[in-house]
């Protein structure tokens, strides 16, 4: 048999304001060398490049020809200017009446994406000038984004594409038909963990992708600017508050507008009081949302029990999530220390907040009175593993005390002190809402009356939700 109890304090992260763009060269302004009159020279072009045989341009201001391919004017008569600062790249992607692949930029992240977690993502794309430029007269609605876990590469026949399909794409029927402005392409995407890298093009079939004024074999073309992929991540998981502190939380997220569970509008807050805070920010039709647990030192130190029970031969891990140097009564110095003896144990801890102290004393007994939690649960109301239930196996007289659940972050999401363990069943929601799959922590408090003692204990583990 094992007992392990667990101190909880949650961990401080700095916050982080604004937000960093994974895309390298994400307008397209770092260049080898200037782009000259001929075409398909992605090569110029660093960080980004064909994945497919076909010849995507750069144009950067650099070039200063009257036939080349300049900014804001290139091929004579084209004429646009950069969306920022003075460069671009520019793609066919839709060829009328026949299937042809289009053409097709690939880029790798700077960083990985991290699995579960939401990115925002978006593109500007403008037509080239059919009046006045002789590219096309052709526009189309097809352009998109795909995230890929591995580069891409291949050869393809003429009627090939990429097999993927977008993740990020222009609205089907929205025909992309600006010569002035630029029309921004923008999307939440959550990430499956792993994907480090970028490719643009049109992934639909000729035959999913609708066009206007496309006449015999035309072709539409864009110019392509500012590709941006942004983890919303502006809160920190945990934020420790110090006596008598007001703090800011939050953080501006690009165009976005916001509300907090407070109420606030503002991208920002002062918090003096601790408690779970939640930003929400909306672009549009995308809503993300992050959350922070604000806590105290102090009052999470005097909810920690002072008192506990090791069972003979079983080892008790005393475990303080909380940061700064570590003194414990040992002599060790990490967060988490392994006993196996009774005895009183103590830690001095030093942060930005001050000193803190905290003591607990063991006792060892041989433990026969144990509870069984299971390990994992089911809550989809097919009558089986519906709830999570808790039970004693005890040959002496007994009482519960508390049970509880959290989640990972340390909120509270479920409490039973009726005394009674046979009323303990949770069914995996929170304030009326089913959970997500995920690993949560409980808590078992329960006494029992042995030799004429009577005896508290406190347990804790984990407990797998399955949806």
């Amino acid at each position: 048999m094992q007992q392990k109890i667990f101190l909880l304090l949650l961990l401080f992260c700095s916050l982080v304001y604004g937000q960093a763009n994974l895309v390298p060269n994400p307008s397209f302004e770092d260049i080898s060398q200037c782009p000259h009159a001929s075409t398909g020279h992605i090569g110029f072009l660093n960080s980004w490049f064909s994945p497919v045989n076909s010849t995507p341009d750069v144009y950067n201001a650099c070039d200063i020809s009257s036939n080349g391919f300049g900014v804001p004017v290139h091929f004579v008569y084209c004429y646009q200017p950069a969306r920022t600062a003075d460069g671009y790249a520019g793609l066919y992607t839709y060829t009328y009446g026949v299937e042809r692949k289009g053409e097709y930029i690939e880029a790798e992240l700077k960083n990985k994406m991290e699995a579960n977690k939401v990115y925002f993502v978006e593109m500007y794309v403008n037509a080239a000038n059919a009046d006045n430029c002789a590219i096309s007269s052709c526009f189309s609605d097809g352009v998109g984004l795909v995230f890929l876990d591995e580069k891409y590469t291949a050869f393809l026949d003429i009627k090939e594409k990429p097999p993927f399909k977008a993740d990020i794409e222009n609205p089907s029927g929205n025909i992309l038909n600006d010569t002035i402005n630029w029309v921004r392409i923008k999307g939440c995407y959550y990430a499956t963990g792993n994907e480090r890298f970028i490719m643009i093009g049109n992934f639909k079939k000729n035959s999913e992708t609708n066009s206007q004024g496309c006449v015999g074999v035309e072709s539409s073309y864009l110019y392509i600017d500012d590709v941006g992929v942004y983890e919303f991540d502006p809160l920190p998981d945990t934020l420790l508050l110090c006596q008598g502190q007001t703090t800011s939380i939050g953080g501006s997220f690009l165009d976005g507008t916001y509300l907090w569970n407070t109420g606030d509008s503002d991208s920002t807050i002062l918090v003096d009081q601790p408690g779970v805070y939640i930003l929400t920010v909306a672009i549009d039709d995308c809503l993300l949302s992050d959350t922070v647990v604000v806590i105290r030192p102090e009052e999470t130190l005097d909810a920690l029990p002072s008192d506990t029970l090791i069972c003979q031969g079983d080892p008790l891990l005393l475990q303080v999530h909380m940061p700064g140097a570590f003194e414990w009564s040992t002599g060790e110095t990490a967060n988490a220390i392994a006993i196996r003896e009774a005895g009183f144990y103590s830690a001095l801890i030093h942060n930005e907040c001050g000193e803190f102290y905290y003591s607990i004393q063991v006792e060892e007994e041989l433990c026969a009175c144990d509870p069984f939690i299971p390990n994992a649960f089911s809550p989809n109301n097919d009558g089986i593993n519906d709830y999570l239930p808790a039970f004693l196996h005890c040959d002496f007289p007994y009482r519960a005390i508390r049970f509880q659940v959290f989640s990972r972050w340390g909120e509270l999401l479920y409490t039973d002190d009726s005394g009674q363990v046979q009323h303990i069943r949770w069914d995996g929601t929170f304030r009326g809402k089913p959970l997500e799959t995920g690993v949560y922590l409980w808590t078992f408090e329960y006494e029992y009356d042995r030799h004429g003692k009577t005896r508290k204990e406190v347990r804790s583990g984990t407990v797998t939700l399955v949806r």
